[in-house]
C-alpha cells in the first residue's frame, strides 16, 4: 500500500488505471484515469469532458474506453483498470451481454482490453480512488486533456 494515495500498487512491470466519472447535470459528465506503477508514481493523466452524457453507469463506462484507450496509446501491454462502480467493472469482466443501452460501449472497453498484453478490471471502493474522484470533477472547470498536474495531486 503505497501511503501517499492510498491505494495497493500494482506488481512491477504493470500499470494500474484508476478512473472515475463525475457527472454535472447542469453541463456535462466528466472522467479523469491516473496511470500508476509499481511505486505508485503517476505516469500519465487524462481528463475527458463527455457532453451527451448525465448517466453515472454511461459516464463510468466512458471513462474505462478512456483508460484502456490510454493503454494503448503508451503502449502499456500488462494492465489493471480500477474503478468504484461495482456495475461497470462486472459488465467488464462478463462474456454476456445484458442488452443494456451501453452494451456497445463495454464492447468496444473490451475489445480495446484485448489489445494489450494482459488486461483486467477490478472493483475498488471510492475512498481509495479519491485523486481519480478529484480529478473527475477538477475536469468541471474547462479542462480537457492532460497539459498539467492538478495541484491537489502533486
Amino acid at each position: 500500500m503505497d501511503s501517499t494515495c492510498n491505494l495497493t500498487v500494482p506488481p512491477q512491470d504493470t500499470v494500474k488505471i484508476n478512473l472515475d466519472g463525475a457527472v454535472f447535470v447542469s453541463s456535462a459528465s466528466l472522467g479523469g484515469v491516473i496511470a500508476r506503477n509499481h511505486e505508485g508514481s503517476c505516469m500519465a493523466w487524462q481528463l475527458r469532458r463527455f457532453d451527451h452524457s448525465v448517466d453515472p453507469t454511461l459516464t463510468e463506462c466512458l471513462a474505462a474506453r478512456e483508460a484502456i484507450s490510454l493503454a494503448i496509446q503508451e503502449g502499456w501491454q500488462e494492465v489493471i483498470l480500477e474503478g468504484y462502480c461495482r456495475i461497470v467493472i462486472n459488465m467488464l469482466n462478463s462474456c454476456a451481454a445484458d442488452n443494456s443501452y451501453i452494451d456497445a460501449i463495454v464492447e468496444d472497453v473490451q475489445c480495446l482490453m484485448r489489445a494489450v498484453h494482459s488486461c483486467r478490471a477490478e472493483f475498488v471502493p471510492r475512498e481509495l480512488n479519491s485523486d481519480e474522484y478529484q480529478l473527475a470533477r477538477h475536469a468541471h472547470q474547462d479542462l480537457d486533456g492532460r497539459e498539467f498536474l492538478p495541484s491537489f495531486m502533486m
